[in-house]
């Protein structure tokens, strides 16, 4: 046993001297090569625990990379079902908005219509209002309230209120026409009554005349 160790230890020595002889440049002693030698297995050893935290510091940075990945992926998914539901809201307030803005639009439309319309009715109480006052001189009509004239381009409410006072001239005045259309009509009446009966009588008379002769 002793001379297996004894053996070793002289290949082991004759290795080193063959080292040294063959880099003589560099190690000038046996020392010097076990000194490198244990350089570099401290080097090694610092090297080894260095690449061992080098890779816990990779593991824990690629689980908390996983994590963080995750989190974010969960984030994002939130963030993409908040930005569906806020498209389906403006889509909704869109809708909303445009259907409000036809309605306006139809409004406008009727308002622009009715107002037309309106414009077309005063414009006709209007010119009936001023044949009404034309005619009634010669017929002898006065009235309490003589009306005044209609602006249909002026205030709706001042054109309605003037329109009314108008329309009320125009009733007295086919009041009146009526009335003397009646009295007129009653007239002719008891005319063809009295010539009807001036008639009868004189046919009577000339009738006892012929009769007596």
């Amino acid at each position: 046993m002793i001379d297996k160790k004894v053996t070793a230890m002289h290949k082991y020595e004759e290795f080193l001297e063959k080292v040294k002889s063959q880099y003589s440049d560099e190690f000038s002693e046996i020392t010097d090569i076990l000194n490198r030698y244990e350089t570099l297995k401290k080097t090694n050893k610092e090297l080894v625990e260095e690449n061992q935290a080098l890779q816990e510091e990779l593991d824990r940075i690629t689980i908390e990379a996983s994590i963080y990945e995750k989190e974010k992926g969960n984030e994002i998914l939130g963030m993409n079902n908040s930005i569906a539901g806020l498209q389906k809201s403006l889509d909704r307030i869109e809708d909303e908005k445009n259907r409000k803005q036809r309605a306006v639009e139809d409004t406008l439309k009727t308002s622009y219509v009715q107002t037309q319309q309106l414009s077309k009715l005063l414009i006709a109480v209007n010119n009936l209002y001023w044949m009404c006052k034309k005619d009634r001189k010669p017929l002898g009509l006065r009235y309490d309230n003589e009306g005044t004239d209609t602006d249909p381009f002026g205030s709706t409410r001042e054109s309605l209120i003037k329109a009314m006072g108008q329309l009320g001239i125009i009733g007295q005045f086919m009041g009146s026409y009526k009335l003397i259309f009646e009295t007129l009509a009653r007239a002719e009446k008891s005319h063809a009554h009295d010539t009807h009966v001036d008639s009868t009588k004189k046919n009577y008379t000339q009738t006892k005349t012929g009769t007596t002769h």
